[in-house]
């Protein structure tokens, strides 16, 4: 997503605020103390009186004096009122890329507190008629730092893009606060953006799912694998070509994965060994992976002669490594070799990588290709 679609974005979620500004939906200002303004600490933005701290996502920045103004610029154009002294911006993150945004505001209201309902049709109202659909709201409040927030989730089609958002609110002290996180379709999850706030000042709200951790075989090639380590690191292709990443978890199901040209977005789930990843960048895309438990099977170290032809042999030896004569029977070719769940045998080099599975009986072996299909071969031990 291009910049000025950002900003066209962005200008929705500022008119918003402007339309509470202008309109008084709550009943005008009072002369409550501000909430006192959060403060920045690396990539991380502090409130301390809120009790609560947003860890900017990978790909993510801070919204520079520039970008607010231009999306002021475009609100008001839009009809908005501009910003007045009831209305105090806090905090201001996107992610240029996908259009993706976090902003945290506050907006006073009237001598009376408005009670949640009262909340929930105002805002419904509002958002309404700013073209948004409701999709849901909040049975109980959700706990963020030192205070109780309830929600509203909407959603509208703009540019051809559907965008998605949350905006959360909680009284106290004459404000209204207000969280609004937005995302356009097929990127960040609400949830996931949602789970870098955490309540817990100085702890980074960074999960790492136990069950996702380890080596997984993509289904439809066995010599793919996608490796989550515990430290957030990973690395998914074929032993002649891997991709480095970073991830992170989300309580609701939610991956991401952070490469060097762009941030991915997965809903997951395990279940009895198979991992499945629903894309949400590209909708339609998912693949299914299955678990692998890596060792070297003793039962293959030896030699083995092609029972068709015995001028060709292959040998595993212990330590992983190996040499066959596959393709020229004077010419040994050096590889390397691994074993999984007791029927994968992976055979790999810096020129090849096959994936077969393997049964020994007795002093015979046979294997099965999995990259081209009937392609079966039988060996005897020498």
């Amino acid at each position: 997503m291009k910049l000025s679609k950002y900003l066209f974005l962005g200008a929705f979620l500022l008119s918003l605020v402007l339309f509470i500004s202008a309109c008084g939906a709550f009943g005008g200002g009072t002369a409550a103390e501000p909430p006192e303004p959060g403060i920045w600490q690396g990539n991380v933005f502090i409130n301390e009186q809120l009790g609560l701290h947003f860890t900017i996502p990978d790909s993510w920045e801070e919204a520079s004096q520039l970008d607010i103004a231009i999306m002021e610029t475009n609100a008001q154009a839009m009809g908005g009122e501009g910003l007045d002294d009831s209305v105090i911006r806090d905090l201001t993150a996107i992610n240029h890329d996908t259009g993706a945004s976090v902003q945290l505001v506050y907006t006073r209201h009237g001598q009376r507190v408005p009670a949640d309902s009262e909340i929930f049709e105002e805002m419904s109202e509002v958002l309404e008629s700013l073209g948004f659909s409701i999709v849901s709201r909040s049975s109980s409040p959700v706990r963020i730092g030192n205070y109780d927030w309830i929600y509203i989730e909407y959603e509208a089609r703009v540019m051809g893009t559907t965008v998605q958002g949350r905006q959360y609110y909680s009284i106290s002290n004459g404000y209204i606060k207000m969280i609004t996180i937005t995302s356009p379709q097929y990127s960040e999850l609400l949830d996931v953006i949602f789970g870098f706030f955490s309540g817990e000042y100085g702890q980074a709200p960074v999960q790492h799912t136990a069950e996702l951790m380890g080596t997984w075989f993509w289904d439809e090639d066995f010599g793919y694998m996608l490796n989550f380590n515990d430290d957030g690191t990973g690395s998914r292709g074929w032993e002649f070509f891997i991709e480095d990443f970073t991830w992170r978890t989300n309580p609701g199901g939610g991956l991401l994965i952070y490469t060097e040209i762009m941030t991915e977005s997965w809903t997951y789930s395990v279940n009895g060994g198979v991992l499945v990843l629903d894309s949400l960048n590209f909708p339609g895309e998912s693949y299914n992976y299955i678990k692998v438990e890596i060792d070297l099977d003793e039962a293959l170290v030896g030699e083995w002669r092609w029972a068709d032809d015995d001028i060709f042999v292959m040998t595993f030896y212990s330590d992983g490594t190996g040499t066959r004569n596959w393709m020229n029977v004077d010419v040994l070719e050096a590889f390397m070799w691994f074993t999984s769940n007791g029927m994968y045998l992976d055979i790999y080099s810096d020129t090849i990588d096959e994936v077969w599975m393997y049964m020994v009986s007795g002093n015979n072996l046979t294997i099965e290709s999995l990259d081209i299909p009937g392609l079966v071969y039988n060996y005897v031990r020498n």
